[in-house]
């Protein structure tokens, strides 16, 4: 697995060179889950036409779960530099009923912070073609129950308590998602000004993906110092 720091020097060399991919990366990601799966050209294409008709191109997450939750506020603050379309939901009607109303707009992740039910909504919702991956956020005391997700459903990437590794997550997704859409619009659309603002997006999100190492680091460094000292 590439470190982030190795993510971001790619970026970083590849930033000046005329229009082409930021952080080209096909190996899977084993840490917590971690892994991409590409998605067959012709999917990508609906998708992108469906775009092409509304107000915004980028890449869209959904956010299930309480009105309250912190883990919303949290994504939404740690993305909210990068152009990304959040949109949330409390009820699982009314999620249900916009995944069926809008099957041409692929949702790049759907973030489900687990309440009851859980496995329910999935096998409901898993089979749903606009849904590129599902991330679940739930208490340790369920994750082992909810770790068979990924061996039935294969669309679930990831179970995690621990907030910051899904945010990791979703970030690669974002970022992976962002450099298919820039090849996209540079081999097949031949529009270089729409290819550079997702390569643009790719290696934005490849520098938070630093940032957020960084401070993780940080935090492990002063919590492993306290621990010496007591």
């Amino acid at each position: 697995m590439l470190s982030f720091l190795e993510s971001l020097e790619i970026c970083n060399r590849q930033e000046n060179q005329p229009v082409q991919h930021s952080c080209r990366n096909d190996r899977k990601f084993t840490n917590d889950n971690l892994y991409y799966v590409g998605r067959p050209r012709d999917e990508l294409e609906r998708s992108i036409n469906s775009h092409e008709n509304v107000s915004s191109n980028a890449p869209i997450v959904i956010l299930y779960g309480s009105k309250y939750s912190t883990l919303h506020s949290d994504l939404r603050s740690n993305f909210r530099s990068v152009d990304i379309q959040f949109k949330s939901f409390t009820q699982e009607r009314q999620l249900k009923r916009w995944i069926r109303l809008n099957p041409l707009l692929t949702v790049v992740s759907l973030v489900i912070e687990v309440r009851r039910r859980a496995d329910s909504i999935i096998s409901d919702i898993h089979s749903s073609s606009n849904i590129r991956s599902i991330l679940v956020h739930c208490d340790p005391s369920d994750k082992e129950h909810l770790q068979l997700l990924t061996r039935l459903y294969y669309k679930v990437d990831g179970i995690f308590t621990d907030e910051t590794r899904l945010i990791i997550k979703l970030g690669f997704d974002l970022s992976f998602y962002s450099e298919e859409l820039g090849d996209y619009f540079k081999e097949n659309k031949k529009d270089d000004d729409q290819a550079r603002r997702h390569y643009d997006r790719a290696l934005s999100l490849c520098a938070l993906l630093e940032q957020i190492e960084q401070l993780e680091d940080t935090e492990v460094r002063r919590s492993t110092t306290e621990k010496q000292k007591s």
